[in-house]
């Protein structure tokens, strides 16, 4: 049997990790937290496959964690992918240039997920 992936979802509304973690808990491991912080505190402790990650949230938004986590030797390889509602040209530039592999638009098609 194949280890499932494990992907940390960052989302301050409850909705959306909802639907994400439905969306992808049969197939992946899913860990969930509502805050850049949590976030950065929660990778300390596990080993994490890939993360979604929001943008807008309160405190440190999703462009600080990426840019704490490519700071990180343990944590800089950790594919993420941002997804948002900010969906300009500009801020997905952003999100590619710190380091984001993909960059997915709210509201978001299970199936894009």
């Amino acid at each position: 049997m194949l280890k499932k992936a494990k992907i940390l979802i960052v989302d301050d509304d409850p909705i959306n990790r909802l639907v994400l973690e439905k969306t992808l808990a049969n197939d992946h491991e899913i860990f969930l937290v509502e805050s850049g912080e949590q976030a950065l505190t929660f990778i300390q402790s596990t080993q994490v496959d890939l993360i979604i990650l929001d943008i807008v949230m309160p405190g440190i938004d999703g462009y600080e964690v990426l840019v704490r986590l490519k700071e990180n030797p343990t944590t800089q390889a950790i594919p993420v992918i941002f997804i948002s509602a900010n969906t300009s040209h500009d801020d997905e530039a952003k999100g590619f240039e710190l380091g984001a592999m993909d960059y997915i638009a709210k509201p978001f098609s299970t199936a894009i997920v």
